[in-house]
């Protein structure tokens, strides 16, 4: 498929990790979209521009109610995470400093909008000014239901198998990015965000149950994604051959020439390796 892809990057849902694989497969003709949340005029002129009108991929921190102006045809895809802790790690986020010194504002205080991930999708005009009622939830599942691509947090690995087919991604092999050390969350802050975050909480329930099937059937060749990653993630230079030959489960066929060259150049590395500890061993005995 040559539709550009369009990602509404909502905050703390494992975008940054998404991104990095939407930007390997589109090395070229990627436009990353200034945050909403504070650089709206300049959103606008950049979706307005010459280059994000040829643009391959686009992405950034965007609602859907900006989609009529994206370019013709494109493919929205977004991330959704349980709710309450995707709020709590937003928060966190924004106010760890001021947490760390008993500083930062109480939760139930302006600052995150509630209710965030319906209020994204909904593509409705001002979707942040909104009150949160049934008519904003309504439309958000609406939206939801007609995007391209839905993946889960809770189940990344699944949910990058699942995007490869449904977005014709070659590669899919993952590096975590951006991530921070977990807080508990103290169960009078759980209250206030379930109470805050209603229509979300319904969204993302929806939305599991309708990829249940899906993400189910991706579990195989989501073990042996997660591992390749992993190691990805702690640069383990082992893990190149599985990270490289892993295209949602495929064989070395499935592999581009350049990866073939990179994981030649890995077997090239090792067995240097192998020459030079042989050698080290053979002056130790002489």
């Amino acid at each position: 498929m040559n539709d550009p892809i369009a990602f509404i990057h909502i905050p703390k849902t494992a975008g940054t990790s998404f991104v990095s694989v939407l930007r390997r497969n589109e090395p070229v003709g990627r436009v990353h979209l200034p945050n909403i949340f504070s650089r709206e005029v300049e959103l606008l002129e950049r979706l307005e521009s010459e280059r994000a009108a040829q643009a391959r991929l686009l992405y950034g921190h965007v609602p859907l109610t900006l989609r009529p102006d994206f370019p013709a045809r494109s493919r929205f895809v977004t991330f959704l995470r349980e709710p309450i802790v995707r709020a709590y790690s937003h928060y966190r986020h924004m106010y760890n400093r001021m947490i760390d010194t008993g500083e930062a504002p109480p939760l139930e205080a302006p600052g995150i909008p509630d209710n965030l991930q319906a209020r994204m999708l909904c593509a409705l005009p001002d979707p942040f000014a909104r009150p949160a009622d049934d008519d904003l939830l309504q439309a958000a599942l609406r939206e939801l239901d007609d995007l391209a691509f839905v993946g889960v947090l809770e189940r990344f690995a699944e949910s990058m198998v699942l995007a490869h087919g449904r977005l014709g991604l070659r590669w899919i092999a993952y590096r975590r990015e951006n991530i921070r050390p977990s807080a508990p969350l103290p169960p009078e802050a759980e209250e206030i965000l379930r109470e805050q975050n209603q229509l979300d909480l319904q969204l993302y329930a929806h939305a599991s149950r309708r990829l249940e099937s899906s993400l189910a059937a991706t579990a195989r060749r989501a073990r042996s994604l997660e591992a390749a990653s992993e190691a990805l993630t702690e640069r383990r230079p082992t893990a190149q051959p599985a990270a490289l030959l892993h295209v949602a489960g495929y064989g070395a066929a499935h592999v581009d020439a350049a990866a073939r060259k990179r994981l030649a150049r890995w077997r090239q590395w090792r067995a240097t390796r192998a020459l030079r500890a042989a050698a080290g061993a053979a002056r130790l005995r002489g």
